[in-house]
Parts: C-alpha cells; sequence; structure tokens
C-alpha cells in the first residue's frame, strides 16, 4: 500500500517467495511515498488433496469386500458349504 494525498492506495503486488526469514514481494508505484505491507488473514481451509481421498475410498471398499468373502457372504462359484 502507498501513502499519497492523505490515503492508503492499494498497489499491484506480486508475491516472490520466501525464506526461513523473510517473505518476498515486488509492487508496482507511480511514485515514492511512506508505503506498507498488509495482508489478511485466510479464512480458508486446507483441504485434503484428492488423490488421498481417492485412495482412502478404494481401500475401504476392498476392506469391506474381504470381510464379505471372509464371512462367506460373498463368494465366487459355487456356494461355500453351510457350516
Amino acid at each position: 500500500m502507498r501513502h499519497h494525498n492523505s490515503e492508503w492506495q492499494e498497489l499491484p503486488t506480486l508475491y516472490l517467495s520466501e525464506d526461513s526469514n523473510y517473505a518476498y514481494f515486488e509492487a508496482r508505484t507511480t511514485g515514492l511515498s511512506t508505503f506498507a505491507i498488509s495482508g489478511e488473514k485466510s479464512t480458508e481451509t486446507p483441504g485434503v488433496p484428492w488423490i488421498i481421498v481417492l485412495f482412502a475410498m478404494i481401500a475401504a471398499i476392498a476392506i469391506v469386500i474381504l470381510a464379505l468373502f471372509k464371512t462367506g457372504i460373498l463368494y465366487f462359484g459355487t456356494k461355500p458349504p453351510e457350516k
């Protein structure tokens, strides 16, 4: 932000990178004046990547199918003998 004519003006700003101590930005301004770097706290929470959700669903389905085979509810070919 740039302070000009008794008001703060937002500048087009680009995030470049960060290291363990600093974050680096680049901004374009039409003149030199007092400036400030400000930000807004994000209200978004990071989501779970879709690939993890997909693998979890496949694993859950495989576990259910194996449990159904093990209990005899699900079978291939002829029905297993009754107990």
